[in-house]
């Protein structure tokens, strides 16, 4: 029997204790209720700084961190939630959020049809924006407080709204886990989301019916339509993000596509009048600071940013200390019993990071390492990977989406006249993700899609590695 000796456990338990360190401090954040994902600074640097200070080579461990922050992806995914994010400000301030509501004000809908609409509205958004945390920014303050007037279960309304942006962000060609998924595996974004499409279709078809089923059912008690007539020209506004995803689905660059998205958005904004000239750029003197829409977009951006950075470094040091003692496999398996293990990983090392691009970049080497065993191609993996990176991410209290959706929520909490929401019932009301487990065990089991490869696939030896690859 090959078992490791007790100074190889004693060194893998101390590289993962950072890790550890984090998720208890998340969680403790969680019950909590933190206000955003700043509040996970402090605890991701703690768990960067634990990572370092227990490295037997110090140096060495600063140099692996440095290394895993300047890989090729993690410029890459903060560019895409700067980008995304000036974008979705942009859609936020062009006024064409409460066009859409007034609209949905006049049709007098019922509770379990407006959570219905809430989870498709937070899907197309989501879409558009690449980014669940910019959804739930976004969707949150319009879409909740309006559920009370419907009698909407608040649960449910918050549920759609997160199930909504983890449908984005596991489809859209923007978001970053597409990014991160595709490049790791070397395939093409733009195809890898198109091929997704047959996946995530069948979850969200049945969280819709489900949110429409459940979601309340009380009779309206909405207001009348506005009695002014609204502009209708910032619906135009759309047509920015849906040069994006044009672009993306035909195989542009991502940059170049949302770089396009942003001076359409800016364009459409002046001629409309949705975002006049002088929201593009201005100083204040008095205070000496710069205003700017473009500049207020990344801010929204900064938070996850930074948090990435921090966790992206820990998660290396972590990788280069145990993988010592972990020998890599070479042995053939099932293309099964491959993505099994691949889908497993993902949730495991998903459930612990609380950051499913983290994930995605820390368990690369290991996903190639499997796809090569089972004989399955980088398509296949890609799909996997990204899929299950979008479900526990968008369900447990204690996960950024979860917080940040508590907590653009609580102020309205007064209007469904309840004092406080139950976090781990908001998470399991996303009724999407829990569809995409399901749909994971059965294309995994049957073999489904399995057998379809990409075009111009990379080849495994050729793909971005990281430090502890």
């Amino acid at each position: 029997m090959n078992t490791k000796p007790p100074s190889s456990i004693l060194r893998i338990t101390a590289a993962v204790l950072p890790l550890l360190v984090f998720v208890g401090g998340a969680l403790t954040l969680a019950i909590t209720k933190c206000p955003d994902e700043k509040g996970y600074w402090p605890i991701a640097l703690a768990a960067l700084t634990l990572a370092v200070l227990l490295a037997k080579d110090k140096r060495e461990a600063v140099n692996i961190a440095v290394a895993g922050m300047s890989q090729r992806l993690v410029p890459l995914m903060v560019c895409a939630w700067l980008f995304s994010a000036i974008l979705g400000q942009y859609m936020r301030v062009s006024g064409m959020i409460p066009v859409l509501v007034d609209f949905l004000r006049s049709l007098h809908v019922t509770g379990g049809v407006f959570v219905g609409i809430a989870f498709i509205v937070a899907s197309i958004t989501s879409t558009c924006t690449g980014t669940a945390v910019g959804t739930i920014l976004m969707v949150t303050p319009v879409m909740f407080p309006l559920g009370a007037e419907t009698g909407a279960n608040p649960t449910l309304v918050l549920g759609a709204i997160l199930a909504g942006g983890a449908f984005g962000d596991d489809y859209s060609p923007l978001s970053d886990t597409t990014i991160a998924s595709a490049e790791t595996q070397g395939v093409d974004i733009g195809e890898s989301s198109r091929v997704r499409f047959k996946y995530v279709i069948g979850p969200a078809l049945v969280a819709l019916v489900l949110y429409v089923i459940f979601g309340g059912g009380g009779v309206t008690t909405a207001h009348a339509a506005n009695a002014e007539a609204q502009d209708w020209t910032r619906v135009l506004m759309l047509a920015a993000p849906a040069l994006v995803l044009a672009m993306s689905m035909m195989g542009a660059d991502i940059i170049l596509s949302m770089l396009s998205g942003i001076v359409c958005a800016v364009v459409l904004g002046i001629t409309t009048g949705a975002v006049p000239l002088n929201q593009l750029f201005g100083l204040d003197m008095k205070n000496f600071t710069a205003t700017s829409i473009l500049i207020d977009g990344m801010n929204r951006a900064v938070g996850i940013s930074i948090f990435t950075l921090l966790l992206v470094g820990t998660v290396e040091i972590v990788l280069h200390t145990a993988s010592r003692d972990v020998v890599r496999s070479t042995v053939a398996m099932s293309a099964r019993k491959a993505e099994s293990l691949i889908t497993l990983m993902i949730l495991g090392v998903n459930t612990f990071l609380a950051h499913n691009t983290v994930t995605i970049l820390a368990t690369a080497a290991a996903a190639r390492n499997l796809r090569d065993r089972g004989g399955l191609n980088g398509m296949r993996v890609c799909q996997l990977v990204d899929i299950s990176g979008n479900t526990v991410m968008h369900m447990f209290p204690y996960m950024i989406t979860t917080v940040l959706a508590m907590a653009m929520a609580r102020p309205d909490l007064n209007r469904y006249g309840v004092d406080s929401l139950n976090p781990v019932a908001v998470g399991f009301s996303n009724f999407h993700s829990w569809g995409l487990l399901v749909c994971l065990a059965v294309v995994i089991c049957t073999g489904r899609w399995r057998g379809e490869s990409p075009r111009n696939e990379v080849l495994p030896g050729s793909l971005p590695t990281s430090q502890s690859s």
